[in-house]
């Protein structure tokens, strides 16, 4: 029986992962990802000024490309299930890299999306997946809050939130419950889907599954569907296990297209500064298709206080990041927003702006979003904030990094001066009406006048 290319790359990632070299977990991180990010700063000279936010300096992308490619070949991603870590040469990374999907679909009939690899500075639209992507929602009004999404025509895909309860009780994980959670996903956002007349959009799931159980169970016939946003990841930093790998193994049997995956570097931690979550942005991307084989790949930085990805510094490293994998190879990047502000604020409206441009003018193949409050505050989610993000995200024609710089910088210096007092706003059912699912005045008032800041930057909103 004649293997597939990824069927045949699974099987060499589940062998390395039986016959890597045994590594001691505390060890990879506290020595091993320090010290290799520290020679590699050093190495090819990744420095961070404090000043600039969008770099423009395409030798520098190259460079830290090169420094995720040897990131990618030194360290590798160690399987917490058997201790060994899976390894690459560099022979094999150029390899396979070689064959990344520059295109693909989701959804289907006339909610089909296409999403394309994209270049910094590219005048083509990105993508726009709208949603609380994880963020925990109450299970009362789930299909008004996922509604006020799938409603909005920007939107190509929506990403679900998590459910905080099944049938009013707590899920557990690896259990009847986690299965009984996640079907229960399916048949919310399908019917939030169906409400808003977009009944074959492409829907990111499952966001209930904390394992793989969940994931397995709800893909079943009359669950989630083939032209879903399946999804898995890698546990920070540089992780994977056997229930991850096990999910990879079910999307590469089953044929499930697209699948989506995601690596979260945290600042200040085992990476280290802005410098390492730049190179380890690079490198972990570079293994997220060599391990998982996913279709698109999203880079959510996180900030170890604030649980959020719109700072100055990891702006710029998602930024720098994001610019060197998509001059350099045709992989589908994304970028999760992932902002301290709630609903119901003017800080959320302008991190969103500021990681829409961010994103955008990177070369990113789609904008995703958005995790308002850093997923913390359970149903502090809406379809507004995410309209508002897909709009200057695909308004960018002809915006320059240099000019994307000094808009992103006006940003920041709006919304910093607020962020330490992580002003998470109001639940959705109090800045939405949940009759006609449209946003109350005050919310809306909002978000005209943020947008009409954002225009008067030089983004050229319609």
């Amino acid at each position: 029986m004649k293997m597939n290319r990824n069927r045949v790359r699974l099987l060499e990632v589940l062998d390395k992962a039986q016959e890597g070299p045994v590594t001691d977990e505390r060890y990879f991180q506290s020595r091993m990802i320090p010290q290799t990010l520290r020679e590699l700063q050093k190495k090819y000279e990744i420095n961070y000024d404090g000043k600039t936010i969008i770099p423009n300096d395409d030798d520098f992308a190259d460079r830290l490309f090169e420094a995720g490619m040897e990131m990618a070949e030194t360290l590798g991603v160690l399987c917490t299930s058997t201790g060994r870590r899976i390894t690459f040469t560099r022979a094999e990374l150029e390899h396979w890299l070689r064959y990344v999907p520059a295109q693909v679909e989701a959804g289907a009939g006339r909610d089909r999306a296409i999403f394309y690899s994209r270049r910094p500075e590219d005048d083509r639209p990105p993508g726009v997946a709208g949603g609380p992507f994880g963020q925990t929602d109450p299970e009362d009004y789930f299909i008004e809050l996922m509604q006020s999404y799938a409603q909005e025509p920007i939107f190509d895909v929506i990403w679900n939130g998590s459910l905080a309860t099944v049938y009013g009780r707590s899920g557990r994980t690896r259990s009847p419950w986690e299965v009984l959670q996640c079907w229960e996903e399916a048949a919310l956002s399908k019917e939030a889907a169906r409400r808003a007349g977009r009944p074959d959009i492409g829907i990111g799931c499952v966001s209930s599954a904390t394992s793989e159980v969940g994931e397995l169970s709800s893909s079943a016939p009359g669950g989630f569907r083939p032209t879903d946003c399946h999804r898995t990841c890698f546990m920070a930093e540089l992780k994977t296990d056997y229930s991850l790998l096990s999910k990879v193994a079910h999307f590469i049997a089953s044929g499930v297209v697209p699948v989506h995956s995601f690596y979260n570097p945290i600042l200040g931690g085992y990476v280290g500064g802005p410098e390492g979550v730049a190179i380890a942005g690079v490198g972990g991307h570079i293994l997220l298709q060599m391990v998982n084989m996913t279709s698109t790949h999203s880079l959510c930085t996180i900030h170890p206080f604030h649980h959020s990805n719109t700072v100055p510094q990891l702006l710029w490293a998602t930024s720098s990041a994001h610019q060197a994998l998509n001059r350099n190879t045709d992989m589908l990047t994304t970028i999760l927003c992932s902002p301290v502000g709630g609903p119901g604020t003017k800080v959320l409206l302008r991190e969103c702006a500021a990681a829409a441009i961010t994103g955008s003018v990177s070369g990113v193949a789609r904008v995703d979003g958005v995790r308002t409050t850093g997923g913390k505050e359970v149903g502090h989610a809406s379809g507004l904030e995410a309209r508002l993000y897909g709009e200057v995200a695909r308004s960018l024609k002809g915006v320059t990094r240099a000019d994307a710089d000094r808009m992103v910088k006006a940003l920041t210096d709006k919304y910093m001066p607020e962020y330490e007092s992580h002003p998470i706003g109001k639940t959705f059912d109090k800045v939405y009406d949940l009759t006609t699912i449209k946003p109350l005045p005050e919310w809306q008032e909002m978000y005209e006048e943020v947008k009409a800041e954002v225009r008067e930057l030089g983004v050229p909103l319609p």
